[in-house]
């Protein structure tokens, strides 16, 4: 008799494990979905506050990364809210894409081999080669932080695909018609975006007032420094973490703005009339910006200190006499 009650048990037991699973596999395909939504707003809002917030111009690379993450942000939320399971295809068309281009990118700023195979493809406008951000000696930069979030979204859409059981991941089978259900998600949905963007326009608003702090007036004047080699190689580090974009490798200037050797007030002006320039930086109908490009303050980098800016400053008056080195 105890055979037989094992015997009958046995079934019930599977069931009931194979259901928990099935679950469990649910869940994970339906979590990744909202991890992908969040790693698409975040690259999108992150490289809008860039450009922005921070006035880093995008380089030609920078702007087929965009045109590939940013509709990955409107796909995933329609995805999730609709619960289509074809979701994945969509987002693996652009994603991988991405990552592709994300890992170029990269590889173009970090190899010389790589730059020597394709020399031209980047050569208007902004330097793909030069980078805003370099962070932990330069391994991390805007390109390494594309590559890790289309990273993440192709991840997820691969575990939406492969966690999810037959009963769910079916394409054919008819969409979920619960209201509430639908309804839920959007609120998931709606509250992630805004929690994003919520967070950059608070970091846009910050950058802002600290560039109106950064911007006072030089009441005392500047103490001459000794021009050096270790300032000038100072000032290069500070000048292409801040300067290479729009001011090119060699001070020659990209898109409508000057070369610094044409700068009159690099070549003459007062260390204290430089920074408070680089301070205040210069909007774009200021009657001196004959470039239609804005200046941002600091570079962008609102807290830099007035010995970078005047390493900086002493760096750029080599440039400006035609010389690099």
């Amino acid at each position: 008799m105890d055979t037989i009650n094992r015997g009958l048990s046995e079934p019930a037991d599977d069931n009931v494990e194979a259901a928990a699973e099935s679950r469990l596999l649910h869940v994970i395909g339906q979590t990744s979905r909202y991890i992908a939504l969040l790693a698409a707003w975040v690259a999108t809002s992150g490289s809008l506050y860039m450009s922005e917030a921070l006035g880093w111009i995008p380089c030609l690379l920078c702007w087929y990364q965009r045109i590939l993450m940013y509709p990955l942000a409107l796909i995933a939320a329609l995805g999730i809210v609709t619960n289509d399971r074809r979701m994945y295809r969509y987002v693996l068309v652009l994603a991988v894409p991405g990552m592709g281009m994300s890992l170029y990118h990269y590889l173009y700023q970090k190899s010389d081999f790589v730059r020597g195979l394709f020399p031209s493809s980047c050569v208007v406008g902004v330097p793909c080669s030069a980078d805003y951000l370099n962070w932990f000696g330069g391994v991390v930069t805007i390109p390494f932080l594309a590559l890790i979030a289309f990273t993440v979204i192709v991840l997820a859409a691969i575990a939406s695909r492969l966690a999810d059981d037959s009963e769910y991941a079916a394409e054919d089978a008819p969409a979920e018609s619960n209201p509430q259900a639908r309804v839920a998600r959007m609120v998931i949905v709606l509250l992630i975006i805004a929690g994003v963007v919520g967070a950059f326009l608070l970091a846009a608003g910050a950058n802002a007032q600290a560039q109106v702090a950064a911007a006072r007036p030089a009441t005392t004047p500047v103490s001459p420094i000794a021009v050096s080699p270790a300032l000038l190689a100072k000032g290069k580090a500070v000048y292409e973490s801040a300067c290479v974009g729009c001011h090119g490798p060699a001070g020659e200037g990209v898109a409508s703005i000057r070369p610094i050797t044409e700068s009159a007030l690099l070549r003459s002006g007062t260390d204290e009339e430089l920074i408070q320039l680089v301070r205040m930086g210069r909007r774009v109908n200021d009657p001196h910006n004959v470039s239609g490009l804005a200046m941002p303050a600091g570079g962008g980098q609102a807290g830099m200190a007035d010995e970078d800016i005047l390493a900086v400053i002493a760096y750029m008056r080599v440039l400006a006499q035609g010389r690099s080195d």
